[in-house]
């Protein structure tokens, strides 16, 4: 395996050879040196505004990312927010009830394990205020 020094923006450095990328002009994030594997990626939903009520920011956040099995996901929000890992049906219709998956400790990692889209939705009535998130999972890079 190749390794790279990147000087990234990043809050939680792992130990498992990821990295959290985050937006250049947070602040509230620190500047690091992260070692990491060429082959898997840390995003934290959202950047610095995290997994909120912002459908629009969950978008644009999402739009120019590139996601491929091995790397994780992290949502970072407020109790009672939480992070439900749905279908595509319960994705497009709000379905809090119908989930593969529910999570509400405030930073819930995800590994994307498959390729293929994936949907999240905030539960509680979150998700019809607009956070949501879909993404597409490429298949893992190859080395």
């Amino acid at each position: 395996m190749h390794f790279f020094f990147f000087f990234l923006k990043a809050k939680y450095p792992d130990s498992n050879g990821k990295a959290f990328l985050t937006d250049q002009h947070d602040d509230f994030f620190h500047t690091g040196i992260i070692v990491l594997g060429a082959r898997s990626f840390c995003h934290i939903v959202g950047a610095r505004s995290g997994w909120n009520s912002s459908l629009s920011h969950i978008k644009s956040w999402a739009e120019n990312k590139i996601f491929h099995v091995g790397d994780s996901i992290v949502f970072i929000y407020e109790p009672p927010l939480s992070v439900l890992v749905v279908n595509r049906d319960a994705y497009l219709n709000c379905n809090t009830q119908n989930y593969i998956a529910m999570y509400g400790d405030g930073q819930t990692n995800l590994e994307l394990r498959h390729p293929g889209p994936q949907y999240f939705i905030g539960g509680k009535g979150y998700c019809k205020s607009g956070v949501k998130l879909e993404i597409v999972v490429l298949p893992e890079l190859s080395s």
